[in-house]
């Protein structure tokens, strides 16, 4: 009955492990489609499509911009042109230090976003925390973040 127990629980493990490494197989092809390298000290990206919720984009963006100069966390911008990210955000924007392009929309390609809203990815220990952000839960994960990039 050990055994059988012990076989249960590497089989959990596996699959689990299995499970987190896709995420970040994902988020490792989204880097490498950026239009510059991206830092791999961040503590959290936010993803933010160019179309979609119009709500949740205008919330990600204005925290995007009040948090340009905090450099723990990266903000990738997904569109398939530069023209619709430079009306989001300003060309002046663009060249920020922790912004990054998403031009060819990779992140929803490879499952990142999906139903075109904004995706916050905390950097874990072990491998990538992700959350989609909705309507409904828009205000209080931006909030959420606001906290952990104070605290950590």
């Amino acid at each position: 009955m050990k055994s059988v127990a012990t076989i249960v629980f590497f089989i959990v493990i596996f699959c689990n492990c299995n499970r987190q490494t896709e995420e970040d197989k994902k988020f490792t092809l989204l880097t490498e489609a950026l239009n510059k390298p991206l830092r791999h000290d961040y503590k959290s990206f936010l993803i933010i499509p160019a179309e979609g919720c119009s709500a949740c984009i205008e919330w990600s963006k204005d925290f995007a911009l009040s948090h340009l100069n905090n450099k723990e966390v990266a903000f990738i911008f997904s569109s398939p042109t530069e023209k619709r990210i430079k009306l989001l955000i300003g060309e002046e924007n663009i060249r920020q230090e922790n912004i990054y392009l998403d031009l060819n929309a990779k992140a929803s390609a490879y499952g990142l976003i999906k139903n075109y809203s904004p995706v916050i990815i905390y950097a874990e220990k072990i491998s990538k925390k992700t959350i989609q952000l909705k309507p409904e839960n828009i205000q209080e994960e931006l909030f959420k973040l606001e906290q952990y990039l104070q605290d950590n």
